[in-house]
């Protein structure tokens, strides 16, 4: 089957993420959903309410490294929320580097196919979510 990239972020990318989002937040109803991202806040914004992600991650929970970096971000979400279990979900080496000296989960999304697998996870094991350094990012030479 061959879906035209645009139906697939209209239509699969945000039923795969709120099919993980609802699990998450009906195992664990206190769940806290952060976003941190390297875009500037509105644009994020904008996103996250075209995907119908908004109901998902409050809007005090969004933060962009764009100015501070994401080592700034991630110790103002472990400040904010000390005695929390953190899972992040990315697409680089950078989080990976970055997570692993805090040994915090990081389980690497770049397609649906990485969501797909990570929402089955999460519904066989959902402790696993929070198991550190659960996935590996490969750099690429080049």
């Amino acid at each position: 089957m061959v879906i035209h990239r645009k139906n697939f972020i209209k239509t699969y990318f945000p039923t795969v993420s709120s099919q993980l989002f609802s699990k998450t937040n009906s195992k664990r109803p206190k769940t806290v959903n952060v976003v941190i991202t390297s875009s500037k806040l509105i644009p994020t914004v904008a996103k996250l309410m075209m995907f119908e992600m908004n109901e998902h991650v409050s809007i005090q929970n969004i933060y962009s490294s764009s100015m501070t970096g994401k080592k700034y971000c991630l110790q103002q979400i472990k400040d904010l929320f000390p005695e929390s279990k953190l899972a992040f979900l990315g697409d680089g080496a950078d989080e990976l580097e970055l997570l692993k000296s805090d040994k915090i989960s990081f389980h690497k999304v770049n397609s649906i196919q990485d969501l797909q697998k990570l929402n089955s996870t999460v519904t066989q094991d959902f402790e696993s979510l929070f198991k550190p350094n659960s996935a590996q990012v490969s750099r690429s030479h080049g």
